[in-house]
């Protein structure tokens, strides 16, 4: 009976162990499994890391060519205000020369007739003749010797924008000497001339 007893514990203790190895190798399984997902989730990870790192790497060289190309833009600003500064300065100083060889009358004329018509906002007025072509350097003289003081009469498109802008000098007592030139009522020739010089 002593021997049925043991052999009893025995086989007690038997399938508790086999109970424990079984046990054991699920846990074992269990953690292999987790262990195998783990690297596969740390293997996503890693690819993922690649994937920013190279899209960081992209973004870095766009900021870098944007960077560039804004201060390409800043220096080319400057350089246009630059420019544009010098193109004033010299507009000024030939528009004081152009002044200087017309009357005073004429100056005043021509600078009341830009505040009424930037003032009024009229249409029709193309400025001074001497504003509204252009012509080769070496002919500047010619010019000016055949036009005279022509080069600064005042185009227009009709009888009706001169009388307009005279009568608005008139009424606020504006002085200066002007004449028009309404485009209306100019004739045009043409004609063939041979060509003597070539």
């Amino acid at each position: 009976s002593s021997g049925k007893a043991v052999v009893s514990t025995q086989s007690t203790g038997s399938k508790t162990v086999e109970k424990e190895v079984t046990e054991t190798k699920e846990r074992i399984e269990k953690i292999a499994e987790e262990i195998q997902e783990r690297t596969e989730n740390l293997e996503e990870r890693r690819k993922e890391m690649e994937e920013t790192s190279k899209e960081l790497g992209i973004a870095r060289i766009k900021k870098d060519e944007v960077q560039s190309k804004r201060k390409d833009l800043w220096r080319q600003d400057s350089n246009f205000e630059q420019s544009l500064g010098t193109s004033k300065e010299q507009h000024d100083e030939a528009e004081r020369q152009l002044r200087s060889t017309v009357s005073k009358a004429f100056n005043n004329g021509i600078d009341a007739i830009k505040k009424i018509v930037r003032e009024k906002n009229i249409d029709g007025v193309y400025g001074p003749l001497i504003e509204n072509f252009k012509c080769n350097e070496k002919f500047f003289t010619a010019v000016e010797v055949t036009a005279g003081n022509r080069l600064f009469y005042i185009i227009v498109d009709t009888d009706k924008t001169a009388s307009q802008i005279l009568s608005i000098m008139n009424k606020n007592k504006m002085n200066g000497e002007v004449n028009f030139l309404p485009l209306i009522r100019l004739s045009y020739f043409k004609k063939s001339l041979p060509q003597l010089y070539k």
